[in-house]
């Protein structure tokens, strides 16, 4: 334990300088969320991070997420609340994976989430996509051999469905590389199989 509380410090020492102005902004914008509504307040710190003007000129569909996700925050901000209350709300209200399904049936959305997200869950559809080789079990787990967890979480995927599971994967990545389906679909009994 020693070891690693010396190598942190050491990692600190070496490093932490350049995260000054970070640790600065994130006190600024703590300091903030007790005096602006949530949807202004992650306004804000999209504008100064930097980040709403990368995706503007960057990756202008992923803007639109941030948008969204700004969107959200005004609708489920309760205007009865503190500030910093209504913020601690909203982020319980979209963080904890009890409440992902009672978000999508509010807005009649189809929900994506992982995998990580969905235990304890359970849906009466299910689509697993992308379920191919070197993504599902991930090419690192299939070259250290260490193929267990990955079992257990698609296991854990396939579980989540009550009544229909759709297991999808692709011959071709978006590089144009081939691509086999997954050794875990080729492990379920093919009477299960379309």
């Amino acid at each position: 334990m020693k070891v690693r509380a010396d190598y942190r410090q050491a990692l600190v020492y070496r490093y932490g300088k350049e995260f000054e102005d970070l640790a600065d902004d994130i006190e600024k914008w703590r300091d903030a969320s007790q005096k602006l509504r949530p949807a202004n307040l992650l306004g804000k710190i999209l504008v100064e991070s930097g980040l709403y003007d990368y995706y503007q000129h960057e990756e202008p569909k992923r803007l639109e997420n941030l948008k969204r996700l700004v969107k959200i925050f005004q609708e489920q901000d309760n205007l009865e609340l503190h500030p910093d209350t209504a913020l601690r709300s909203i982020i319980e209200y979209t963080a904890l994976a009890k409440n992902l399904d009672q978000i999508s049936q509010d807005n009649n959305q189809v929900l994506i989430i992982t995998i990580h997200q969905s235990k304890g869950l359970e849906f009466d559809t299910v689509f697993l996509a992308g379920i191919s080789e070197d993504e599902f079990p991930t090419y690192f787990s299939v070259r250290d051999s260490n193929l267990e967890e990955e079992k257990r979480l698609f296991y854990v995927a396939m579980t989540r469905a009550k009544k229909r599971l759709f297991i999808s994967f692709f011959m071709k990545d978006s590089k144009n590389y081939s691509k086999s389906k997954s050794q875990f679909i080729a492990s379920l009994p093919s009477e299960y199989l379309v």
